[in-house]
């Protein structure tokens, strides 16, 4: 009777590695990160990432506040290139999914540039998986 729960036991540990595995293959990951404070503080931040499923921009300010955002994703694949930019104005927190300007790319960068609208600490995150 202990063989059958040493096979279950270890099926239920190679499903659990297995499914750990895929989560992690799952996760965002900061692409570029940029903090600065003061009066209307500003920041300019921006990362590439490969192989890219989606990409975010989040941006959140203490004390919470409206911000400016402007963005531009600029994707390749192959020998063709194609860029995507847009603006918003949120209040923080917030995060955004740029599309990108083509399907599958083979490589993208993310440019993002924040600025508060009163006195504040900023922290723009591009993030990637």
């Amino acid at each position: 009777m202990s063989v059958p729960r040493r096979i279950v036991a270890l099926a239920l540990s190679l499903l659990a590695v297995a499914s750990s595995g895929a989560a992690a293959a799952d996760t965002e990951r900061v692409i570029g990160r940029k903090t600065t404070s003061g009066g209307f503080a500003d920041a300019a931040v921006s990362g590439s990432i490969a192989k890219p499923v989606l990409v975010r921009i989040r941006v959140t300010s203490t004390p919470a506040q409206f911000v400016q955002v402007t963005w531009k994703l600029r994707c390749t694949k192959g020998e063709s290139a194609a860029t995507r930019q847009g603006q918003f104005r949120a209040g923080t927190p917030v995060t955004r999914r740029p599309l990108f300007p083509m399907a599958a790319p083979d490589r993208c960068r993310l440019s993002a540039t924040a600025q508060l609208e009163q006195q504040g600490a900023l922290v723009i995150t591009l993030l990637g998986r």
